[in-house]
């Protein structure tokens, strides 16, 4: 998350790991989509690591 104003409705989750806030965002984005019938975009912004 670059900041919590870079995009409308971002869902942060916050988490001691990457993958258990990629868990955490997963699940949290599921529970919305159901609430709401349909389905959310996922943003990736991931750098990826330089090449060596």
């Amino acid at each position: 998350m670059r900041t919590s104003f870079a995009s409308f409705g971002m869902l942060r989750a916050p988490a001691p790991t990457p993958a258990e806030a990629e868990a955490a965002g997963s699940a949290g984005r599921a529970d919305i989509e159901n609430l709401l019938g349909f389905p959310q975009l996922v943003e990736r912004t991931r750098t990826p690591a330089p090449a060596s």
